[in-house]
């Protein structure tokens, strides 16, 4: 019997159960006996725990009361039942433990109460841990605004999650079966829906009771409210423990708003995207160190046809700036000093109008480079090309226009003096031609002089072609109308060259007419043709004069050309036309001469044109320029 009780002691010990006997002292409970293990577990000496009043005395301030309360009622209830309470007390060192003690009267008539303590710290400090978890798995829930579900896979397969059911407005105290809730699953998305739900549920033959990693699936489902819901379900199944069957733990939450917030996100990005992409300015963003972090269509597609290094993100365009300032262009040296300012806020923005050559264009094109600063804490800067060429040119065209106009009233102010002048000069001419031919009277006693009669003779001539090109300019003053009459075109060309003799022997200027016999006549005013002639003429004397006295040649020749026509070409030796002017040499104040009005072949265009003619200028193979004058035959 001894023995049998030394073993019971010894096993309970193993345990760690420490069992006591007390007793009611005089003011409080008294410790009688109480095994060895007490000093383990708490480090007091068993001679401590027998005097009166030190176990209560070592139990927390707020358990004590609780404690007292349990004994008492052991003490009352005669050993019918067993109190059991838990509560902290301090060991040696001050440290708190939770003790479990069981007492329970040892008879009706007993004085001593029997009980066992066992130290269930390990164990409150687990289930606290595990409420706190929980606590704060239910806390990140509901700040997530998830439901989540912790279910055998057996009730995953008779019934859909009350948490999941809940997102789409069903009552969770409703036992929701699963094909009830696939018929809320959007048509589109239930076969997946199903798939994934089965990969959870599912006992694969080889391996039953593994666990399977967490996943998670978008999906749509009809909410009772009758909108459509996004639902994001993450899932995993852990495997089969301690005999309990595998769980399936879920979370799922209503991404709804999420998914309307991306959607427009993206719709915003698009957007952006399209605008920042149909900027027709060559546009990049640099950071704050001057490397490009993003670039437009423009920029890109420009960069890749020039085989330019700085069209792609992550490319220094600060470094490419100050490389080409290096080569000395006075442009780029300003574009790299304004780039750096504004990237450094010491400049408010930067502009510059530069001029550059693009590989296969036939001129040079005009750009205006932007640097507008980035207003965010990291700085930074846009930069834009903007092709300004054509505003160039209108400008350009502009200032001409203006100039032509103010050349045009000029000549309009001379115009209005033509006539005073052209009155005046009759005058002079009037007295020359009185004083001619009262010379040629005078030489009719002298008819042996011929070199006087001949002076006199061309005097007259002279006077009389005077007075009619004053004539004729007084007419086109008062846009009278022009005197057509059919004309040997080879005299009028023949007088032109008469007219022009004194300056090709000052200039020593080679003149050769092939002047066709055979041609026929033409239909015209003869000062207005002469007029066209003497300014083609003078214009081929104007570009020979600076060559070489061998090359300064003028040939003027006439033909028939095709049927009912005339041609008429004044070729020179001189350096040509520009291949840039072409036929603009017509228009109106178009010159290649440094003191040219731009006027002459304007003029002599438009007579051309009234006589129902043409006029073209040509390039010989043998160099210098030729103007081809055609009209038609009478």
């Amino acid at each position: 019997m001894r023995r049998s009780q030394e073993v019971r002691r010894a096993t309970i010990a193993d345990l760690g159960v420490v069992s006591w006997t007390a007793r009611p002292g005089d003011a409080d409970w008294r410790v009688t006996t109480i095994s060895r293990g007490i000093e383990h577990m708490l480090g007091y000496s068993r001679d401590e725990w027998r005097t009166e009043g030190f176990w209560i005395a070592q139990i927390h301030d707020e358990d004590r009361a609780r404690v007292a309360s349990h004994l008492e009622q052991a003490w009352r209830a005669r050993g019918r039942i067993a109190e059991i309470c838990e509560y902290r007390i301090f060991d040696v060192v001050g440290q708190v433990h939770w003790l479990r003690t069981s007492v329970r009267r040892s008879s009706p008539r007993s004085r001593t109460l029997l009980g066992a303590h066992l130290d269930i710290t390990d164990e409150f400090q687990t289930l606290e841990a595990a409420r706190l978890s929980a606590e704060r798995l239910s806390f990140v829930a509901a700040a997530a605004k998830l439901q989540w579900w912790d279910e055998p896979v057996t009730v995953q397969e008779r019934a859909t999650s009350a948490a999941l059911a809940s997102l789409a407005g069903l009552d969770p105290k409703r036992r929701t079966t699963p094909t009830e809730w696939l018929t809320r699953v959007h048509p589109q998305d239930r076969e997946r829906y199903v798939r994934n739900i089965e990969h959870w549920t599912r006992d694969d033959v080889d391996a039953a009771s593994s666990s399977r990693s967490l996943e998670a699936f978008s999906y749509r489902v009809r909410h009772v409210d009758g909108s459509i819901r996004w639902i994001t379900t993450t899932m995993a199944r852990t495997p089969e423990t301690g005999g309990l069957g595998a769980r399936v733990l879920g979370a799922a939450s209503d991404m709804t708003a999420k998914v309307a917030m991306l959607k427009d996100l993206r719709a915003a990005e698009q957007l952006y995207q399209d605008v920042w992409n149909s900027i027709s300015a060559m546009a990049v963003v640099l950071d704050r160190n001057g490397t490009i972090v993003e670039v437009n269509r423009a920029w890109l597609e420009s960069a890749r046809a020039e085989g330019r290094d700085d069209g792609y993100v992550g490319t220094s365009y600060l470094d490419v700036a100050h490389r080409a300032a290096t080569a000395g262009d006075a442009s780029m040296v300003a574009a790299a000093k304004g780039l750096t300012s504004v990237l450094h806020g010491r400049a408010p923005h930067f502009a510059l109008d530069y001029r550059s050559h693009r590989p296969g264009d036939a001129n040079d094109r005009w750009f205006r480079m932007r640097i507008i600063p980035l207003h965010r804490p990291a700085r930074g800067a846009v930069v834009m090309h903007d092709d300004i060429t054509d505003s160039v040119a209108a400008e350009w065209s502009t200032k001409q226009h203006r100039d032509d106009l103010a050349h045009m009233q000029r000549l309009a102010t001379l115009g209005e003096l033509a006539t005073s002048i052209a009155h005046e000069l009759n005058q002079p001419l009037t007295a020359i031609m009185a004083a001619a031919s009262t010379a040629r009277r005078l030489l009719r006693d002298a008819p042996d002089d011929d070199l006087l009669n001949g002076i006199v003779a061309d005097i007259l001539e002279s006077v009389v072609r005077a007075a009619e090109v004053v004539r004729r300019a007084r007419a086109m003053v008062r846009r009278d109308d022009p005197v057509l009459e059919p004309l040997a075109i080879n005299d009028v060309v023949s007088d032109v060259a008469r007219l022009v003799g004194s300056d090709l022997v000052i200039r020593q200027v080679a003149l050769t007419l092939n002047l066709d016999p055979m041609v026929a006549r033409v239909q015209g005013d003869r000062v207005q043709l002469q007029q066209v002639f003497l300014n083609l003429l003078l214009n081929a004397i104007d570009a020979v004069s600076d060559l070489p006295r061998s090359a300064r040649n003028i040939v003027v020749s006439t033909r028939t050309h095709g049927m009912g026509q005339i041609a008429i070409v004044v070729r020179d030796t001189g350096p040509g036309i520009p291949q840039a002017l072409g036929d603009r040499v017509f228009e109106p104040f178009v010159t290649t001469k440094r003191q040219g009005t731009g006027l002459g072949l304007a003029i002599v265009r438009a007579i051309v044109q009234a006589h129902n003619g043409q006029i073209r200028v040509e390039t010989p193979e043998e160099g210098g320029a030729a103007f081809r004058v055609v009209l038609p035959a009478c």
